[in-house]
């Protein structure tokens, strides 16, 4: 199990370019990493999707993938009506794989962003994310073929 929480900080450090316990309200936000998979405007918001496959980033720094490690880390940058990052509300994704099974992933705040990691099975993902900022609920689905 320690294992297991040492690989996932060291993978979400790098992927969110500074260290997590930093306050991150006064800096600018780091160009975000993995490949842009979506840009949608829901009910006013701004939101943009990146993937990072985790074996490749492991790879790439000469790491191996551990038993149990999920196969994507997905974030979401979220900016509002007047172009301000929201970097403290809260994030959930809900992930439904074609072969039944779903994974309900809560996200941490990290580069002006949120990110979790997911386990996208071969074949079509659906992704449902729920976004909580300040009294707004604003709630995005798409798929994702693996």
């Amino acid at each position: 199990m320690l294992k297991k929480i040492i690989i996932t900080a060291i993978i979400l450090i790098m992927s969110s370019g500074y260290a997590l316990a930093m306050d991150h309200s006064g800096h600018q936000m780091s160009m975000p990493k993995g490949k842009k998979i979506r840009t949608v405007m829901v009910e006013g918001f701004h939101l943009d999707y990146y993937l990072i496959d985790n074996a490749a980033e492991m790879k790439k720094n000469g790491l191996a993938m551990v038993a149990g490690m999920k196969s994507h880390h997905l974030m979401v940058y979220v900016t509002d009506t007047k172009g301000k990052m929201i970097a403290n509300g809260k994030v959930g994704y809900l992930v439904s794989s074609a072969d039944g099974t779903r994974q309900k992933v809560m996200t941490m705040a990290m580069n002006m962003g949120h990110g979790g990691d997911v386990e996208l099975k071969p074949g079509e993902n659906r992704i449902k994310v729920k976004i909580i900022a300040g009294s707004r609920k604003i709630i995005d689905e798409f798929t994702i073929n693996r």
